[in-house]
């Protein structure tokens, strides 16, 4: 888990394409394959209710894993 703070939604986008793009090229340069699934939520909410936000971003994590698995058995 990662905690950004003071980070718009478009910076907080790009900062996990940076990861993805990381982590594509360790893949690449890797005699085993190397993935993971990642998923996020943002809030510009003065409250912050952070177990809703865990549990959101695990939601698309879960969703991110399937769609990882689906692409690796399909290829």
């Amino acid at each position: 888990m990662i905690i950004l703070k003071n980070k718009t939604a478009e910076e907080t986008e790009e900062i996990i394409r940076q990861v993805r793009a990381e982590i594509e090229f360790a893949d690449e340069q890797s005699d085993i394959p190397i993935s993971v699934a990642m998923g996020y939520a943002w809030t510009d909410a003065e409250e912050k209710n952070l177990p809703e936000l865990i549990h959101c971003a695990d939601e698309k994590m879960y969703k991110d894993k399937k769609r990882i698995k689906e692409n690796t058995s399909s290829a």
